[in-house]
């Protein structure tokens, strides 16, 4: 089982409405986000495109493309999930962030060859973790799902902000770093700090 993460597998995790580069909770075809990204020892940048509506997890998900390959997320009962990492299809979709714990129970299909896959998601703490992202301060979210399964335990952490979305996100493999992305802003990340903070919701 491979996870290719998620700059379209990597970055795609949206959470507020259409604002500008924000990675929305209303994921829309056509929308572009820029992320910086690590995959040790290659450093590099990635647009990543929103470019059609696919049914995900009963919801009206969105399929995100860029260099690192394809996702499929969808926004559901503030649950966000991916039936599609890269070249793996997950069934059912897995949970990637959650204001609760979760478990999952499936099956990954990658290259024609079907892996039973489990999962259990940690939900974020009560107290948001403070992140420097681009040299500033940034308090967000964070949740992290294990997966295990017909191969390397896999650890995909996800660091949410209340206004702007996905800011990071990390892929582990048996606690080595594989890959990790982080969003160019385009914007004051000190003026999405002073913005309401908004519970991240299913899409109409």
């Amino acid at each position: 089982m491979r996870v290719a993460f998620l700059l379209g597998g990597a970055a795609c995790l949206a959470l507020t409405g259409c604002r500008g580069q924000d990675l929305g909770r209303t994921l829309q075809p056509g929308q572009t986000w820029t992320y910086r990204v690590l995959a040790p020892p290659m450093r590099y940048v990635e647009t990543v495109r929103a470019t059609r509506n696919v049914p995900v997890a009963g919801a009206n998900g969105v399929e995100l493309v860029s260099g690192l390959g394809t996702s499929r997320l969808a926004w559901k009962n503030n649950v966000l999930y991916a039936s599609k990492l890269g070249t793996t299809f997950y069934e059912p979709a897995i949970p990637l962030w959650s204001r609760a714990a979760m478990k999952h129970h499936g099956r990954a299909v990658a290259f024609g060859k079907t892996t039973p896959v489990a999962g259990n998601l940690t939900p974020p703490p009560d107290k948001s973790v403070e992140l420097t992202i681009n040299g500033q301060k940034l308090k967000l979210d964070e949740a992290v799902i294990v997966l295990s399964g017909g191969g390397p335990t896999r650890e995909i952490r996800t660091w949410i902000h209340p206004t702007r979305g996905l800011v990071q996100q990390e892929e582990r493999v048996n606690g080595r770093l594989r890959l990790q992305t982080q969003m160019l802003t385009t914007e004051s990340l000190a003026q999405l700090e002073a913005s309401p903070k908004v519970e991240p919701k299913s899409p109409e």
